[in-house]
C-alpha cells in the first residue's frame, strides 16, 4: 500500500483537517482572554508555539490509534520510513506555519522624529517646558514597541542646519516629523503639534492648552493625540502604563529647574541642586545629578574622587525612589567600569539594556564596555547609537574611532571623519593621528590637535608631542623630552604623561610606572591601551597579564569570557595577537 494510502487508511488527512481550525479557534480565544487581563506577549507566543507542536502530535496518534465504534484501539505501528515521514512533514508544516505567523504579526516599527519646539513667546521659561514637552513625547513613544524614534541631539542638529522636512526625514530616515510651537499666555501653555509625513505633507494638527501647573496633564494629552495619529491603540498596555505613572513632582518649579539642568550650558548643575533642594522626592533629579558626576568622575586621574562617590550616591537615592532610571544606571556603568568593580558595571548595564529606552541613556555605554574589555560589545553598541542618533556628534565620532581601533578599517573611519566635520563637528581623530597619517598631512593634522587640546583641558604644545612622531618616527627622542618638561612643570596630568610614554613606546617605562605609582582604584590598563596610538607593544607587553590581573581584570575575565585580544596559550593566556572586531 502507498504511502499516501495508508494516511488515508488512518484518517490522518481528516485529523489535519480538524486540528487546524480547531486548534486556531481555541488560539484565538486564549489570546482574548489574556489581552483582556493584560497579561504579558510572551504568554501569547507560548500558546501558539505549543498548538504548533501539538500539530505533529496529532498526527502521530492518528496514525497510532483508530477510533472504532468499540472506542479507541491501538493500530498497527506500520512503517518506519512511513511514522519519520509523517513526524518531519508535522514539523516542517508547524515551522513553517510559525514563521508565517511571525511575519504576519511582527509589525515594523514606526519611525518617528520630535523636533524641537519653536518659542512664539518672549517668556524666559518657555525654552525650558518646551524642552519638556519635546523630551517627554520622545521618551514616552519611545517606551513602547512601535515606534522608532532618533535622538534628541540629532533631532536638534538638523533643525539648526536648516533642512526642510523631506530632507530631515531622509537624514534621519524616518517616515513622520512631529514639530510644533510654544506660547505662554496667563501662566498658561498654548502648544500646537503637527504630524507631517515624510514627503512634507501636514496629515493631522491641534491645539493643546494647560495651565503650567497641569503640565505633566498635558504631556499626557499630547503623547496618547500623537500615539493615536500613528496608529497605536489608545488601550495599548504600553501606553496605558507610561500615562498611568504618577507625576514625578508636584513642585512645577522644581520641574523647570531640572529642564533647565538637562539642557545644559553654563549654570546646569546649580539648577540641578536648587531642583533637589526644592523636592527631594524628585527621582529624575538625582539621575541627572548622578550623570553629571559620573562625566566628571570619568574624566578625572583620581577615580578615588569624592566627585565618583557623589555620582553613585546620587544614582542609588534616585534608584530607590525609581528603579527604572536608565540615567542612573548608566552613571553607575561609567563610575564601577573606571573603578574595577566590573561585577556591579556589568550589572548596572544589564539593568540598562534591559529598559525600552536604553539607548536614549547610553552614549557613554561603548567606553564603559571597553573598560572591561568586551570591545565587540563596545562596536555594536556604538552601532546601534548611531542608528538611532544619526546626527550626534558623539555616535558618529565613536564610530570614526572604532573603525580604525577595532576593526583596522582606515576607509570607513575616514568616512565617518567626513561626515562629522559636515555636521560642524570637530573630530577626535585629531588626537589618534596614526589612523590618518595616510590621508591628512602633518600641518593639517598639527591644526586639528591644537584645537582639541581646550576640549581636553591640556596645553597646544602637547599637540606636536602627540602628532609629529606618527609622521616622523626619528621625532620621538624630541617628542618625549618635551613631554618630560610639560609633566614636570605641572602642565599635563599625570594620566596624560602615562599613556603619551606609551604612545611614544616607552612601554617599559608606563608599565613599571603602572605598578609604582598607580593604585588599584585609579588604572584601568584596557582603557588606556586602547586609547593609545602604540596599544599593541603595551598589550604584548610580558607583564600586560600581570598588570591585569593586579587589577582584577583577570579574575573577572576568567569568570566572563577573555576577550578577543587575548588569547589561551600553554594554559594561560597571551594578549597583544592580531584581531578584528566582526
Amino acid at each position: 500500500m502507498s504511502l499516501f494510502s495508508e494516511l488515508k487508511r488512518r484518517r490522518v488527512f481528516a485529523t489535519a483537517v480538524i486540528y487546524v481550525p480547531a486548534a486556531w479557534l481555541a488560539a484565538e480565544i486564549i489570546l482574548v482572554i489574556a489581552q483582556y487581563f493584560s497579561a504579558s506577549e510572551w504568554l501569547g507566543r507560548v500558546v501558539i508555539v505549543l498548538f504548533l507542536l501539538g500539530f505533529p502530535v496529532a498526527l502521530l496518534l492518528s496514525w497510532l490509534f483508530d477510533i472504532t465504534k468499540d472506542g479507541v484501539k491501538r493500530a498497527s505501528p506500520g512503517t518506519p520510513l512511513g511514522i519519520v515521514t509523517l513526524l518531519a512533514s508535522g514539523l516542517f508544516l508547524s515551522a513553517g506555519a510559525y514563521i508565517t505567523y511571525r511575519i504576519i504579526t511582527e509589525n515594523p516599527l514606526i519611525s518617528v522624529v520630535i523636533l524641537p519646539l519653536e518659542m512664539i513667546t518672549s517668556d524666559p521659561t518657555a525654552e525650558s517646558y518646551g524642552f519638556g514637552i519635546a523630551e517627554s513625547l520622545r521618551s514616552s513613544l519611545r517606551q513602547t514597541s512601535a515606534f522608532s524614534v532618533p535622538g534628541r541631539v540629532s533631532s536638534a542638529a538638523v533643525v539648526k542646519a536648516g533642512l526642510d522636512i523631506p530632507g530631515i526625514a531622509k537624514k534621519l530616515d524616518v517616515q513622520y516629523i512631529v514639530e510644533g510651537t510654544l506660547k505662554i499666555v496667563a501662566q498658561k501653555l498654548d502648544v500646537s503639534i503637527s504630524l507631517i509625513n515624510n514627503g512634507g505633507n501636514v496629515q493631522w494638527s491641534q491645539g493643546f492648552e494647560g495651565a503650567i501647573e497641569d503640565i505633566f496633564d498635558l504631556h499626557n494629552d499630547i503623547v496618547i493625540a500623537v500615539a493615536l495619529q500613528l496608529d497605536l491603540d489608545e488601550t495599548d498596555p504600553q501606553l496605558q502604563r507610561i500615562i498611568g505613572k504618577p507625576a514625578p513632582t508636584h513642585d512645577v518649579e522644581a520641574y523647570r529647574l531640572y529642564l533647565q539642568g538637562r539642557r545644559g550650558g553654563e549654570g546646569a548643575a546649580e539648577a540641578l541642586k536648587a531642583a533637589n533642594e526644592r523636592d527631594p522626592g524628585f527621582a529624575d533629579v538625582y539621575a541627572a545629578l548622578a550623570l553629571e558626576y559620573a562625566t566628571k568622575c570619568w574624566a578625572l586621574d583620581d577615580r578615588t574622587s569624592s566627585l565618583c562617590d557623589l555620582g553613585v550616591n546620587y544614582a542609588d537615592q534616585g534608584l530607590k525612589l525609581d528603579p527604572e532610571l536608565g540615567e542612573a544606571m548608566a552613571a553607575l556603568a561609567m563610575i564601577y567600569a573606571v573603578r574595577y568593580q566590573y561585577s556591579e558595571a556589568q550589572a548596572a548595564i544589564k539593568q540598562l539594556r534591559a529598559l525600552p529606552d536604553w539607548l536614549a541613556h547610553s552614549s557613554s555605554l561603548p567606553y564603559a564596555y571597553i573598560n572591561l574589555g568586551r570591545l565587540e560589545e563596545a562596536w555594536n553598541t556604538s552601532v546601534e547609537l548611531y542608528k538611532n542618533d544619526r546626527v550626534n556628534p558623539i555616535t558618529v565620532s565613536n564610530l570614526a574611532l572604532f573603525e580604525w581601533m577595532l576593526r583596522d578599517n582606515d576607509a570607513l573611519a575616514n568616512d565617518y571623519e567626513k561626515m562629522l566635520i559636515e555636521m560642524g563637528g570637530q573630530s577626535f581623530l585629531g588626537m589618534f593621528p596614526e589612523s590618518r597619517v595616510h590621508r591628512v598631512g602633518l600641518a593639517e593634522a598639527l591644526e586639528d590637535a591644537k584645537n582639541l587640546m581646550p576640549l581636553f583641558d591640556f596645553p597646544s604644545d602637547l599637540a606636536d608631542i602627540i602628532v609629529r612622531p606618527a609622521y616622523d618616527v626619528s621625532y620621538r627622542k624630541v617628542a618625549l623630552e618635551n613631554l618630560r618638561a610639560l609633566y614636570e612643570r605641572g602642565d599635563i596630568r599625570f594620566a596624560s604623561y602615562w599613556e603619551n610614554l606609551i604612545s611614544l613606546r616607552q612601554t617599559d617605562e608606563a608599565v613599571d610606572m603602572a605598578f609604582e605609582q598607580f593604585d588599584q582604584d585609579v588604572l584601568n590598563p584596557v582603557m588606556f591601551w586602547l586609547r593609545d596610538h602604540g596599544r599593541q607593544e603595551f598589550q604584548s607587553h610580558p607583564r600586560f597579564i600581570e598588570l591585569v590581573e593586579y587589577v582584577g581584570l583577570a579574575e573577572y575575565w576568567d569568570q566572563e569570557g577573555w576577550p578577543i585580544f587575548c588569547e589561551p596559550r600553554g594554559g594561560s593566556h597571551i594578549c597583544g595577537v592580531d584581531y578584528e572586531v566582526p
